[in-house]
């Protein structure tokens, strides 16, 4: 996740406001009326973090202050469970002296940044106690990844996702969260042996069809002692990005945010100006290309897919991910490539087991749109969305920046957006402009909760969570009711301030005002009753012919206007029956 330090803050103090579980990582809710301090933690200006704590009323700790440091300050003075081949950022510094307290600790940072090697640490804080950890995942195919990744780090893994299971007694247990969630249901063993919970991609949270699982899983997992939840966060980004526009049926990159999230408006209406010169050469040429050929390129240059992976190769800016938004379009970029062969036959090998694991970082990330379908409308993607996946560009320690490159078609937009690139106006110019930069450089959404209490959940809890959870304990400890309950004091205020004002106006003026309303009412009950005499069959029949346009209203619903067509007559019998 991804957003300014006052923006993160306030999301923060919304985190911790209601928790009463064990130690996790990634996200804690915590107990209700808990005091925080914070704190601003660097080794130099660009590599900074923010740490918070909140803690319950009434805790004292009792660690020892010259091995842990202190609550506002948690430094690690003992031998680490898991030592790195590099020098730790301030982030992950602080984030492992907290779990070496054994407090739970929320980690925000930028994709790529190193937020699994925090997740590792606790991994290894559970074998060097002999204690089990579970590390959740929202996808089958992430935790598929994972299990592959730690088995190389550590020896005893297991992996279950409904699909497959693999050493389900092993010490720690990749799982997805919905596996986490069915296994707090049944009350199963393993938990009572769980040291830590590990919850990646936390921001699932705010998904309206999945949200509801973290939250759950998290209110449900057992009571432990209440303990302090710190929050470590940075938006230290180590491997710079560069996002550079491709107009589709051209023929070069233009930079226009670079490392330095500098926007390029020179680069940018060039990009336009080779947009309306391909609209004028498809009108000069009175051309109509076919939707393949007008998403994919020329017939006659190749595919637009296939020339930029063609240069990403030359240019050794693999490996690369193509992100696209369309099944269909899917298929034809792999058809548009099909010649391409950049892998050896071991490579083909791994390749052909990708189901079994997925290498999501890369050094170029290529989106094939900037638009979407959401099940509603074609929209922009938002900067929350962008930056997920846009963040997957660049490697640490191998890449010194990220390419992120995309694909801007002229002929889609005029079909789906109403622009037209032969007719350019400087408003459109501007709004294309702004969309662009609110994509690549604008903050994400906050992280609202989308919790829900379904009949699922309800049988769940009458039928196999043992009685140990109401309804009302679920709704109550929901991130939700927390967010709804905390907005309260400032709706409270704001009716507050409208009803002073309201006191504060002058109604000396409200006699007048009250007859003319009434002499508008009364004017109204009058186009009722015209209305109800001209439009009696006897009089409205005679202009009822067959081609006149005519404005049907039924009650309160207005259906626009109609033509007859025909006219069928019914006697008054048949319209008393």
């Amino acid at each position: 996740m991804k957003a300014s330090p006052s923006e993160w803050r306030r999301t923060i103090r919304q985190l911790l406001g209601n928790v009463r579980y064990p130690k996790t990582i990634e996200v804690v809710v915590p107990k209700q009326q808990e005091s925080a301090s914070k704190r601003r933690t660097s080794s130099s200006s660009a590599r900074t973090c923010v740490h918070e704590v909140a803690v319950p009323s009434g805790y004292t700790p009792t660690l020892d202050e010259t091995i842990h440091g202190t609550l506002s300050n948690p430094v690690y003075n003992g031998k680490m469970a898991k030592t790195y081949p590099f020098n730790l950022d301030p982030f992950q510094q602080v984030s492992v002296a907290c779990l070496e307290r054994n407090e739970s600790v929320l980690v925000s940072a930028p994709t790529s940044a190193g937020k699994t090697a925090v997740a590792e640490y606790a991994i290894a804080m559970g074998f060097r106690e002999k204690q089990r950890v579970i590390y959740t995942s929202p996808l089958k195919s992430l935790s598929n990844q994972k299990y592959r990744e730690l088995s190389q780090e550590f020896s005893d893994v297991g992996l279950m996702t409904g699909d497959v299971t693999l050493s389900p007694n092993a010490s720690c247990l990749i799982m997805t969260t919905e596996i986490l969630r069915g296994m707090l249901y049944r009350g199963s063993e393993v938990l009572k042996e769980v040291a830590w919970v590990i919850f990646d991609e936390i921001h699932y949270m705010r998904d309206r069809e999945r949200g509801v699982v973290w939250e759950e899983s998290i209110i449900f997992l057992p009571p432990a002692i209440k303990m302090p939840c710190h929050v470590v966060y940075t938006d230290f980004r180590p491997t710079p990005l560069q996002h550079y526009a491709f107009p589709m049926g051209g023929s070069g990159l233009y930079l226009v945010v670079d490392e330095n999230d500098q926007f390029r408006e020179d680069n940018f209406m060039k990009v336009q100006d080779s947009l309306a010169k391909q609209g004028d050469g498809n009108k000069g040429a009175n051309s109509k290309p076919s939707g393949r050929i007008a998403r994919g390129g020329t017939a006659s240059g190749g595919s637009d897919i296939y020339k930029i992976v063609k240069m990403i190769m030359e240019r050794k800016f693999e490996p690369v991910i193509i992100f696209s938004f369309s099944r269909r379009e899917c298929e034809h970029h792999a058809m548009s490539m099909s010649k391409l062969d950049f892998n050896t036959q071991e490579e083909k090998d791994v390749v052909e087991q990708f189901a079994m694991g997925l290498n999501m970082p890369a050094k170029t990330v290529v989106f094939t749109s900037f638009q979407k379908w959401d099940g509603d409308s074609h929209r922009y993607i938002g900067s929350g969305e962008y930056i997920q996946m846009s963040g997957r560009a660049g490697r640490r320690g191998k890449d010194e920046r990220g390419i992120c490159i995309i694909m801007i078609d002229a002929k889609r937009r005029i079909g789906e957006l109403g622009w037209n690139p032969t007719v350019q106006h400087a408003g459109e110019t501007q709004m294309e402009m702004d969309s662009l930069k609110e994509m690549v450089l604008g903050r994400p959404a906050p992280l609202v909760s989308t919790f829900r209490l379904s009949y699922y959940t309800i049988l769940n809890l009458m039928s196999r969570a043992e009685g140990q959870f109401t309804a009302e304990h679920v709704i109550r400890n929901s991130f939700h009711q927390f967010q709804y309950e905390k907005a309260l004091p400032d709706m409270g205020n704001k009716i507050s301030k409208l009803e002073d004002e309201a006191a504060s106006l002058d109604a000396s003026g409200e006699a007048v005002v009250a007859e003319y309303h009434k002499l508008k009412l009364d004017i109204v009950e009058l186009e009722k009753k015209m209305m109800a005499e001209i439009t009696r069959p006897e009089r409205v029949l005679y202009f009822l012919l067959p081609g006149r346009l005519v404005k049907v209203r039924e009650g309160g619903t207005d259906w626009g206007w109609g033509v007859v067509v025909n006219v069928v007559k019914k006697s008054p019998a048949v319209l008393r029956s």
